[in-house]
């Protein structure tokens, strides 16, 4: 009953419009739609010479962060820096109870693990659970945190592979 009412009201609503209505009897001109002038193609961007210039980016060749410096665990898989300086891996979800539903933003359990030789130096700890990706080159590094939203990531100086 309350939509009938609803579409009745904004019907008449429409129909007394302040809108000139031809006499009766009269043929009501349709009005005549305008078309486009010729349509108008944006001009293409310059080609830029060469990758641009950004705080983020190595001194290399290379634009992407490709390599992960992160170790890995034999059965838990990337191992992350804690903010208390010791390490840990995240822990798959444990089973949802019938009839619970996953909360998106429920954090994975963590274990903690011994810090290898690699993951000693001081860039890990500017990086606290985050992963650090570097250039092919290596010669720029990145911190990428998750949250949500995720932070932006930040460049950092890369650590060095022999710790």
């Amino acid at each position: 009953m309350r939509r009938r009412v609803v579409v009745t009201l904004l019907g008449t609503l429409a129909c007394g419009s302040s809108q000139k209505t031809a006499p009766e009897g009269a043929a009501a001109e349709a009005p005549v739609p305008q078309m486009p002038a010729e349509p108008t193609q944006a001009e293409p961007a310059p080609a830029s010479e060469g990758p641009v210039p950004s705080p983020l980016l190595g001194t290399g060749t290379s634009n992407t962060y490709v390599r992960v410096l992160n170790a890995e665990h034999a059965e838990h898989g990337r191992i992350f820096r804690a903010a208390d300086g010791g390490c840990y891996v995240q822990l798959p979800l444990p089973p949802l109870a019938e009839g619970e539903r996953q909360l998106s933003f429920r954090p994975r359990p963590r274990q903690a693990v011994d810090c290898p030789p690699s993951m000693s130096h001081e860039s890990w700890q500017t990086c606290a659970q985050g992963t650090v990706s570097a250039t092919e080159e290596g010669d720029a590094c990145l911190c990428s945190v998750t949250g949500n939203p995720p932070p932006p990531p930040r460049p950092l100086d890369c650590p060095s592979l022999e710790g």
